[in-house]
């Protein structure tokens, strides 16, 4: 038995639905990729979209085929919502990464200048940032000794401290040139030395 009605408009808008989603979905990405790929890609949903969306009645064989189609769909987007979730979560820990581990414009000028890797820099910085730390707190606690020359030497275990200021930070080096905690962490575990 072949039965068929006349749609109303809200069902002809809603027709109209799934086109704009596919445009949105496959065209749109489909230009990213090729303007060849873009035009064919569009060509076919154009075809597809008269087929299927430009009648004025609708068929028992029109419904089963329409339901089918939105069964793919719903399918294809919970796909794509799992994708997109695990792309954003991706996305995130990359920029978390990229911010804190990385390093910036600064640093990276200044390891050109000295005309080494930018990993390298960070290792050479963070190791005369925790030397210089250090000396300061060793200046701090042998200022009461009667020979603080002495008492820093000891204290410095032969460490090299001749690019510390007496408060503890690296002499030339600017709050932006020096790395943070997680560059130096992240540093120690990426290229240990």
């Amino acid at each position: 038995m072949n039965t068929s009605r006349k749609l109303s408009k809200r069902e002809r808008l809603n027709n109209l639905a799934w086109p704009f989603f596919i445009f949105l979905v496959v065209v749109l990405p489909s230009f990213m990729i090729h303007v060849a790929v873009g035009i064919i890609v569009t060509g076919c949903i154009i075809f597809l979209c008269w087929k299927f969306y430009s009648k004025d009645e609708i068929t028992d064989k029109d419904i089963e085929l329409q339901k089918r189609f939105e069964q793919s769909i719903d399918k294809i987007l919970g796909w794509f919502k799992v994708a997109s979730g695990w792309f954003l979560v991706v996305f995130f820990l990359w920029a978390v990464v990229s911010a804190v581990f990385w390093p910036n414009t600064k640093q990276e000028k200044s390891a050109k200048e000295y005309k080494m890797a930018s990993s390298e820099f960070i290792r050479m910085a963070c190791h005369a940032k925790t030397v210089c730390k250090n000396y300061g707190e060793a200046r701090q606690n042998c200022a009461a000794a009667g020979s603080i020359e002495e008492c820093i030497k000891i204290k410095m275990q032969g460490e090299d401290f001749s690019s510390c200021k007496d408060d503890g930070s690296v002499l030339g080096f600017e709050d932006a040139l020096m790395p943070n905690f997680a560059q130096c962490i992240g540093n120690k575990f990426v290229s240990p030395k």
